[in-house]
């Protein structure tokens, strides 16, 4: 059994690109939690940043958010929803947003 595991092909992994939007929520969420802990922001961001990576592993785990924008998809990491799209074409995952839970998502992409 451990044999027939070892010698499956290895999936191809999908590529990760980042919006500047994403990379502005990135920023500005760590100098914010920053201000009082930078030992927390960096757990917080390297929280985000692991669920981020397995999506090139596995890009449809995630929830669907159609509902705020057409092929939407997005996850929760403590207080902060991570939304991305996907592109199968070129297999590529795009990290669109990271936003505060308490935000108004739709207004945002209206």
């Amino acid at each position: 059994m451990a044999a027939a595991l070892r010698s499956r092909p290895r999936l191809m992994a999908w590529r990760i690109v980042r919006s500047g939007d994403a990379t502005e929520d990135l920023t500005a969420l760590w100098a914010y939690v920053a201000k009082r802990d930078a030992a927390a922001a960096n757990r917080l961001l390297d929280r985000i940043e692991t669920r981020i990576r397995r999506l090139a592993e596995y890009p449809g785990i995630a929830r669907a958010c159609g509902d705020i924008l057409p092929g939407l998809r997005g996850f929760s990491v403590g207080r902060y929803l991570v939304l991305y799209r996907l592109d199968s074409r070129r297999e590529s995952v795009e990290i669109v947003r990271v936003l505060h839970a308490s935000r108004d998502h739709q207004a945002l992409f209206s």
